[in-house]
């Protein structure tokens, strides 16, 4: 039996006790008291230890174990400190707490870590070579799209406007409830109406013109690409357009340049809106309750947990749907093929029961889909319905003591629901795509 290779272990334990050991001798004066001393304690050992372990050659073992293990005890202090009368003195540094926090924090890190590894799909660390391509082949891309650059610009800067004006929406809609709901101000009822039509009119032109550069980019790598291509190819021997059919290499000139040139508008559009968009949305719901802003974050590890669950399961059940829906049409070509032979043996029956069993197994295959699909969203809709409520349930506390209005609680809702689905599209479904498009194949696109 192979023992496991203990060196990545002993090395994080002997650079973490070093580092603690720096931290709690030498450099303590130099750190603030409080918690930002202990964010920055954290992010200092977390420095720290990448930079040894990728210096001995032993990061790629303990990588996604230094974020939690360095960071789990300043977040549960954080947290702690929101909660009112729990926390009435600073909270100690790492370097110099008793040994139970730092089981404490290890314990939690190694627990994140171990879950997070049984939620991995597997043959995860198959793919590291192809991500290494992938990354490479991206890079490509950038330098092919440098000279749009003056025109990328002009599309993030209208796509921050467009964020902008469509984040500071909620936040007038709650300001309307808090003046109907108070002593009525005509002025200020009408200056929150107009600004929030200012908004809804320049959020809708400025997300206009977003598209519109990022069509332009478009098309201009797409007849970058494609000239290129044929000019590569007119280069090329005689022996390859011997060897290469002329429709494939039309195919390339058209198709396959096409899909090049949707690649970086396409993903920088949903990805740069997405990413600017939680950003402001989580500034906003920062300015507004903090307290609530931290609870509303509680929901996203399950999130997250639930969608990689359901990823690798969805995954799978695609490529057995393929392989199924194959091995049906393979029946069908091998009755049909020797047809004069299955009507000499009178094996018609038999081959109308092998189709059935195929299509039969396709059936269960659909079903297992839906049902799995059925029971995410449940699940997600649940999570959302339980989130809901907790923060109801604390916004009300919170506008009893006064540290809250009414429409700031709605306005708070809103951004939560759209800070949920942005993350979501943006980066989880974003994956979800990658992934279906691996498995299907390129003509059933």
């Amino acid at each position: 039996m192979r023992l496991p290779d203990l060196r990545p272990w002993a090395a994080l334990l002997l650079a973490d006790s070093a580092l603690l050991w720096l931290l709690q001798g030498p450099l303590e004066a130099l750190l603030p008291r409080g918690l930002p001393g202990l964010w920055l304690e954290g992010i200092l050992r977390l420095g720290g230890l990448w930079w040894l372990l990728r210096l001995g050659g032993l990061l790629g073992y303990v990588r996604t174990l230094l974020c939690p293990l360095c960071l789990v005890i300043p977040f549960f202090l954080s947290l702690r400190a929101l909660v009112p009368g729990a926390l009435s003195a600073p909270p100690a540094r790492v370097a110099s707490a008793p040994w139970s926090w730092l089981l404490l924090g290890s314990g939690a890190a190694g627990l994140s870590w171990a879950v997070w590894a049984v939620l991995s799909p597997p043959g995860a660390q198959e793919k590291k070579e192809d991500q290494e391509n992938n990354r490479a082949l991206m890079w490509r891309l950038l330098k092919l799209s440098w000279p749009d650059w003056p025109f990328l610009a002009a599309a993030f800067f209208f796509l921050v406007l467009a964020v902008l004006g469509e984040t500071l929406i909620p936040y007038y809609s709650g300001l309307v409830i808090d003046i109907l709901g108070g002593d009525f101000d005509p002025d200020a009822f009408v200056s929150a109406i107009l600004f929030m039509s200012l908004f809804s009119v320049g959020s809708s032109l400025s997300a206009g013109c977003r598209g519109s550069a990022f069509t332009l980019v478009m098309s201009r790598i797409n007849l970058r690409v494609r000239e290129q291509l044929f000019s590569s190819l007119l280069h090329q021997d005689l022996a390859f357009f011997q060897e290469t059919k002329t429709g494939e290499l039309n195919s390339r000139l058209s198709s396959d340049t096409k899909l090049m040139s949707l690649w970086l508008p396409l993903n920088a559009n949903v990805l740069l809106r997405s990413l600017v968009k939680v950003l402001g949305l989580f500034g906003f719901m920062l300015s507004l309750s903090p307290r609530l802003t931290l609870l509303s974050l509680l929901q996203m590890p399950l999130t997250i947990a639930a969608e990689k669950v359901y990823n690798a399961r969805h995954l799978a059940v695609l490529r057995e749907i393929q392989d199924a829906v194959a091995r049906a049409g393979q029946v069908v070509r091998e009755a049909v093929g020797d047809l004069q032979t299955v009507r000499s043996f009178g094996a018609e029956e038999e081959e109308v029961c092998r189709y059935k069993e195929a299509l039969e197994r396709c059936r269960q295959l659909w079903w297992r889909r839906d049902l799995e699909q059925a029971l995410y969203l449940l699940l997600r809709r649940m999570l959302n319905l339980a989130m809901k409520v907790l923060l109801l349930s604390c916004g009300l506390q919170q506008i009893l003591a006064g540290d809250l209005t009414q429409g700031g609680l709605l306005s708070f809702l809103l951004y939560q629901e759209n800070m949920g689905s942005y993350v979501h599209r943006g980066f989880i479904s974003q994956g979800r795509r990658l992934l279906i498009y691996c498995v299907v194949p390129r003509g059933a696109v």
